[in-house]
């Protein structure tokens, strides 16, 4: 009985969220309780809170064990009936409940230690409606902070030395472990301060850590990684996977202060990385609350880790005391929940596509999922180097994400969901288009065959790209038509295209206004410079950055191509350049001894390609006035963020696209946003960009 009122609760309160977007999830809930008593007339509604509370508890349980059986949206979901039908019916009240107590899995082989105070959690809200309520039952400043997605520890220090740290455990007993903590860079071992000192911390690790370490699926998100990072017994383990750590909390301290602000100024002021906080008066609380039901879509994806919401906290501590606590969480705050960014599904098959440079890829066709309002039917699954190390079957139960919250990726099966009806992925051995035997080239397939016509298209669609020679209105479908047609067969044909008019306002779905504008973006295309160039001709290894770092060495492609006839030369002198290896210099060499490539090239400078670079060679060492400076850009300036960009790459510093303690300079212009709060609270130096030229001229 528990397995069908499982499905039946998740697939009621999935169709409803579907329908009504807007609605208030205890009214749904309501409505629920009504429906499932005409679906489980045999059970009253004790024996369905019964019942919530053994599936809440077993999935909080493979939860904390990091094998989640369903994702983050549906556990709340669950976890919110459940309080709202107990809530409903206080005769069936027990302390017992996952709603009432903290579940936490606590290992043996790690010593145990005492909290000197309950650690709680924060009461979930969802909707707007909620958060009004919650602003309604508190007075005077507010904070909202980044809800941190990794695992909370409480760190003490004793005479300026890191002492112990704790796990929250059953948030009265947590496990020490204070090996790994002190592997943690940005948590210093030793502070200024030699009281007591007793904090609360997130430990995190950003998506592009994540992402290289979990190779084979082995963690189900960047969460439970650092879980099980943080309860190694071997430290060297913790060390070398770059974990953060992000203070939120002052729990003990011999020092007095009046204010939560006054608190986190005080832990930065020792060194510590604080969470990202803005503040709010009284009179603001609209703001606050336009703030938090923005934020997921206008600024969640600027955050280079895990966040799955914003708390929201009284700033006065003596104000916090008087409205005190419930059983599990404070009533002086709460966490207002973002979607969640994974979703279950079930593997139908699998497709393998031809790429630009002949890559055939293998890509996962799935049931349709909800991703933060994505809807969500397919995810590359790279190589079979991939399918293997997740160990990935046809109607496998799967785990779909989107990867920093933009990419959708599988990323593990789940398999104790396994029927006895999976199947193997088998690995082709002919192309999927133009039939030619397959190479491999590593982990990865390779169709060699230049005219498959996948591969045109593909070549032609990218060389037109937005981040190439931005060739506007000649996207996959346009491309194809003209393909088939037999007007553009490859890159070359682009700069044709003005002589073959009337065919093109033949095609279906196309006239003679998307072809004038086609052709005045062709011509201006032929001003392109050269890394551009580059990054448009598809050259296998050769990306965005490297066809910037070629152009900049180079100047010119005359310079390039007859560099390239002395290979051992032209090699030697590709590996001079930053970042680049053998593979790629070997690619690059590749490319231009190829004729076909040289006569592409050649047709390109004869219609009157210049395919030169803006920066015709980075200024000498000495005269780099940025070297070893790292910046942030944002907001809106006078000119492009490239030109900016350029600039300072020509000076010698670099840039990045997200604001850390690293981080030297931020460059804002207006409307700047989350990075200039988070610049402000690391105490980055804040540049406009007046103040910009003055320092790089």
């Amino acid at each position: 009985m528990a397995f069908s009122l499982e499905q039946s609760i998740i697939q009621q309160i999935k169709s409803h969220n579907h329908k009504i977007k807007s609605e208030n999830l205890l009214d749904i809930s309501l409505e629920l309780v009504q429906k499932y008593n005409s679906i489980f007339n045999s059970l009253l509604i004790e024996d369905i809170i019964k019942e919530l509370r053994i599936l809440v508890m077993n999935y909080e349980i493979a939860y904390r064990n990091e094998k989640p059986l369903i994702t983050d949206m549906e556990f709340d979901d669950l976890y919110m009936l459940l309080e709202y039908l107990e809530e409903q019916n206080p005769q069936y009240y027990d302390p017992e409940s996952p709603t009432q107590k903290i579940t936490d899995t606590i290992v043996d082989f790690l010593p145990k230690v005492k909290h000197t105070s309950f650690m709680g959690s924060q009461e979930k809200i969802t909707t707007e409606d909620e958060l009004r309520k919650f602003l309604s039952t508190i007075y005077g400043k507010a904070i909202v902070q980044y809800k941190l997605d990794g695992l909370t520890i409480v760190v003490r220090y004793n005479n300026g030395k890191l002492e112990t740290a704790i796990t929250r455990g059953d948030g009265s007993i947590g496990e020490e472990v204070t090996h790994t903590v002190k592997t943690i860079s940005n948590v210093p071992n030793v502070i200024p301060y030699k009281g007591y000192l007793e904090i609360r911390l997130e430990a995190i690790i950003p998506f592009k850590e994540f992402e290289r370490i979990n190779v084979d699926g082995t963690y189900s998100n960047s969460r439970n990684l650092v879980s099980g990072t943080i309860r190694q017994l071997d430290a060297s383990v913790a060390r070398e996977r770059n974990l953060c750590g992000i203070v939120f909390d002052l729990i003990k301290c011999d020092e007095k202060f009046e204010t939560d602000e006054e608190q986190l100024k005080f832990l930065q002021g020792l060194g510590f990385e604080t969470v990202n906080s803005v503040y709010f008066e009284q009179g603001e609380y609209e703001d606050l609350i336009t703030h938090c039901i923005t934020f997921e879509d206008s600024k969640r994806a600027e955050i280079p880790y895990a966040i799955d919401g914003l708390v929201i906290k009284i700033d006065n501590l003596d104000d916090r005391e008087v409205l005190g606590y419930r059983s599990k969480s404070p009533r002086w705050a709460c966490a207002y929940k973002f979607k969640s960014l994974e979703a279950m599904s079930y593997l139908r098959t699998v497709e393998w596509n031809v790429g630009r440079t002949g890559q055939v890829t293998p890509v996962a066709i799935f049931d349709e999922v909800d991703i933060d309002n994505v809807f969500i039917t397919r995810a590359t699954l790279h190589n079979m180097d991939y399918i293997n190390s997740r160990d990935l079957k046809i109607n496998d139960k799967i785990l779909v994400a989107r990867a920093n919250d933009v990419i959708p990726q599988v990323v593990q099966s789940i398999k104790d969901s396994r029927k006895g009806t999976e199947l193997k992925i088998e690995e082709p051995s002919i192309c999927p288009c133009c039939e030619s035997s397959l190479e491999k080239e590593g982990a990865n397939l390779f169709c060699r065959n230049l005219n498959c016509r996948e591969q045109v298209i593909n070549k032609i669609i990218a060389w037109c790209s937005r981040d190439r020679l931005n060739i506007v209105s000649m996207g996959k479908e346009t491309v194809a038509q003209l393909y088939n047609a037999n007007i553009v067969k490859s890159i070359a044909d682009i700069y044709n295209l003005k002589d073959r008019k009337e065919e093109f306002v033949k095609l279906e779905g196309l006239g003679i206004k998307t072809f004038n504008k086609i052709i005045a973006s062709i011509e201006d295309s032929k001003e392109a410079t050269l890394d551009k160039v580059l990054y448009g001709l598809s050259i296998p290894n050769i990306g965005e950055t490297a066809s910037k770092d070629l152009a900049n060495k180079f100047g010119n492609i005359t310079n390039i191509i007859d560099l390239s006839k002395d290979k051992e030369k032209f090699i030697t002198e590709l590996l001079s350049v930053k970042d680049f290896g053998e593979k790629m210099s070997e690619s690059m060499y590749q490319f231009l001894t190829d004729e076909e490539n040289l006569e592409l090239i050649e047709n390109l400078r004869s219609i009157g390609m210049k395919m030169e670079s803006e920066i015709k060679e980075l200024l000498p060492q000495e005269e780099q006035a940025l070297s070893g400076l790292k910046f942030v850009i944002t907001g809106t300036l006078s000119k492009p963020r490239n030109y900016f960009k350029s600039k300072i790459e020509l000076l010698g510093g670099t840039v990045s696209g997200s604001v850390s303690s690293k981080t030297d300079y931020l460059l804002a212009g207006d409307e700047a946003g989350s990075k200039l709060n988070k610049a402000k609270d690391l105490g980055v130096k804040i540049l406009n960009e007046d103040e910009f030229v003055k320092l790089t001229s």
